[in-house]
């Protein structure tokens, strides 16, 4: 059955125009074509179409519009952009506080199952808040090069590979006024970060030599050690302090950066 589907297996459902769209809408607009129910009009479970909905911060633009033949403006149709670093750095935020719970009520060695049980838990929620932070960096940074393509790092040649904390780094000194001091300390939380995220995300099987939980007095792999609850704290709070500090210091000269800027300090409110 490779490549095939047995048939009572489920499907995926991929969403087209009409499913992409939430059906309880900020926005009402006659839709065009494109937005219509495959559902055909007269069965009684066509659904009506109800508006744009936005359940996450972003964008709405027209595509065009066209006069009708009795003087009246339609919309061609419309694209739509959302803030996804927001819900990111909650998912890091929230993820970073489970690591820790986990590490404070481990009873330590003597319960040997709960012990282990708790390590685990530390380990997958720091694991989880690390990648979550990182996530954060790249989807905000997106958003600032999607905003202001002008500072979009120059494209490196095809024999070579710039670290993506090394792209991040490069596109925010172009586009926030850092001082020296803090674009250096903000490429040395990059690098960390992204260096903790490629831990979690490309992980290695080989035999490495254990670690030692000072906290527990165990050795452990590496990997509990890196992923700890400490490490998932102070990840996510440097990676609100380095967004903190680039909303509130974009250059005067990128007009569509500080409107962006303005527009994405009050996503940064718990």
């Amino acid at each position: 059955m490779c490549g095939r589907f047995a048939n009572d297996a489920p499907r995926w459902r991929y969403p087209g125009p009409s499913q992409a769209v939430g059906l309880t809408g900020d926005l009402t607009f006659a839709p065009s074509g494109r937005y219509r129910s495959s559902v055909p009009a007269d069965t009684p479970e066509a659904p009506a179409f109800r508006g744009l909905h936005m359940p996450l911060p972003g964008q709405v633009r027209m595509t065009g519009m066209t006069r009708t033949a009795n003087g009246e403006l339609t919309v061609d149709g419309w694209e739509v952009r959302i803030e996804l670093w927001p819900m990111w750095l909650r998912l890091a935020e929230e993820s970073a506080a489970s690591s820790s719970a986990a590490r404070f009520t481990n009873p330590g060695p003597d319960d040997r199952k709960r012990f282990d049980a708790d390590l685990v838990d530390e380990l997958r929620h720091a694991m989880t808040a690390i990648s979550a932070a990182a996530f954060t960096l790249e989807a905000f940074t997106a958003s600032l090069l999607d905003t202001e393509p002008a500072v979009r790092p120059p494209e490196p040649r095809k024999d070579q590979r710039t670290p993506q904390h090394k792209k991040v780094a490069e596109a925010w000194g172009r586009a926030f006024q850092l001082s020296s001091a803090d674009l250096c300390a903000a490429r040395t939380d990059l690098k960390q970060i992204f260096h903790l995220r490629n831990q979690a995300v490309h992980v290695k099987s080989e035999f490495v030599t254990p670690g030692m939980n000072d906290y527990f007095q165990v050795a452990l792999h590496p990997l509990f050690l890196w992923f700890s609850h400490g490490n998932a704290t102070a990840t996510v709070q440097r990676t609100r302090n380095l967004l903190t500090q680039a909303i509130r210091t974009p250059r005067e000269r990128h007009e569509s950066i500080v409107r962006w800027a303005s527009a994405q300090l009050p996503l940064l409110q718990p």
